[in-house]
Order: structure tokens, then C-alpha cells, then sequence
């Protein structure tokens, strides 16, 4: 429409919800795989995802994943302004940034929630990192496997509560800045990850639009997007 710039297969200028049991693959020959201008969440299926000189998946806002299964092979594995992991499992195969938080939107502060899931990140060689935030790293739960020069990068604060971080092939316990950010070297250890910032999500809970930390419901169903899209 002359506004905006379609980079993407499967492409929103709002929300988009993917969910169900089926499976979506894409891939890319330019652009990303799927962009959402909003809010990107994805509740379940399986997508297998290509874009070799760009994103897999990309929001101005959060993606926020619940469950799924996701094989990711791209410049950039995700890309948005918040990222809260909840669920799922990825491999990530990516030649610039596996996970990566930065300021895409002003309505959101940058971050990186890692709650639960089975994650592993393959990077390239080079100027690499496996989890990379202009804000702040917090990881309460799911197993994370990284393989890569840097497997941390970020601006704010890095800070393990909870569980399994392999690098290279060694448990760890910490989160390195190897490519020092703001937060220096090495990650906090805390029993809440919590540091008041909008959005953070110690308890396990996907950040709402106002920055409170709605629960997700006991029968496991994402919630629903009001009718109104927000």
C-alpha cells in the first residue's frame, strides 16, 4: 500500500496467531519467513522455516511462543523487541544471531524470557551469538543446548534462575558476556530474576501489553486475542 515494506512469505501488519496441530513450512529465497508488525505468538504446530539471508521469525513487538515445534535455518533465527519462550522445542541453525532481542518497537523494553522448552542453537563461525538482547537475558527453566564462539550477549542484565545450560558441550551455571555489553561479564544468579523492568517474567508468565505478567490458564490453551486485536 506504499507504507509498508513486505519482507516476509507470511506477513501481518497486526497481530498473528499461529496454532493447531498441522505443519507450515517456508522457505525464503529473499526476506524473512514470517513477520508480524505487532504481536507474533505461536501456540502449537510444527514449521519448518528457511531464510538464509534473513529472520525465521520477526515481530516489531514480542513473539511469544507456547508450544511448538520449530526447525529454524536463517541469518537470524528470531528477531523481535521481547522474546518470552514458554514452551517447545526449537533447533536453530543461524550465520548471525540465534535469539535476538532489540528495539523494533518503543512500547516494550528489550528483552529475553526463557520460562520452558528445549532449545538448541547451532551458530556459525565469526561474530556470532547464540542468545543476543540490547536489554536483558532472564532464564528460569527449559533445557538450552548453544554451540558458538559467544553463546550471551547483552546490554542489560544477564540472570539464571533455573534450568540446563550446555555450551559447546559443558554444563554451565552462569551467563557469560563474552562480547561485553553494559551488564559485564559474567550473569546473575537470583532466586527471582525479577528486576522491576517492564515485561520481565520471573514467575513464568508471558508479559501482557501493560507489562503485567498474566498466568497462562491451567488447561494449557494460549489466551485468546481480544476481538479487537490487542
Amino acid at each position: 500500500d506504499g507504507d509498508t515494506n513486505l519482507d516476509a512469505v507470511i506477513f501481518s501488519k497486526q497481530d498473528l496467531v499461529l496454532n493447531g496441530l498441522g505443519s507450515l513450512n517456508v522457505s525464503a529465497s529473499e526476506g524473512n519467513a514470517i513477520t508480524s508488525k505487532d504481536d507474533l505468538k505461536v501456540t502449537g504446530g510444527t514449521y519448518t522455516l528457511t531464510a538464509e539471508s534473513k529472520k525465521g521469525l520477526e515481530a516489531n513487538d514480542r513473539i511469544m511462543i507456547y508450544d511448538g515445534n520449530f526447525t529454524i535455518s536463517a541469518k537470524e533465527g528470531m528477531e523481535a523487541s521481547q522474546m518470552i519462550i514458554d514452551g517447545g522445542d526449537i533447533t536453530i541453525s543461524a550465520s548471525d544471531d540465534g535469539l535476538n532481542a532489540t528495539l523494533n518497537s518503543e512500547n516494550y523494553d528489550v528483552l529475553v524470557v526463557i520460562n520452558n522448552g528445549n532449545i538448541k542453537i547451532d551458530m556459525a563461525q565469526g561474530d556470532t551469538d547464540g542468545i543476543d538482547s540490547n536489554g536483558d537475558i532472564t532464564i528460569n527453566g527449559g533445557r538450552i543446548e548453544i554451540n558458538c564462539q559467544s553463546p550471551f550477549d547483552y546490554d542489560g542484565t544477564g540472570t539464571l534462575n533455573g534450568g540446563s545450560i550446555t555450551v559447546n558441550g559443558e554444563e554451565t551455571t552462569e551467563l557469560t558476556n563474552q562480547f561485553g555489553g553494559m551488564g559485564g561479564g559474567k550473569g546473575q544468579m537470583g532466586s527471582n530474576g525479577g528486576n522491576g523492568r517492564m515485561g520481565q517474567a520471573p514467575d513464568g508468565q508471558a508479559p501482557s501489553g501493560d507489562g503485567s505478567m498474566p498466568k497462562m490458564p491451567s488447561d494449557g490453551n494460549a489466551p485468546e486475542l481480544p476481538s479487537d486485536g490487542s
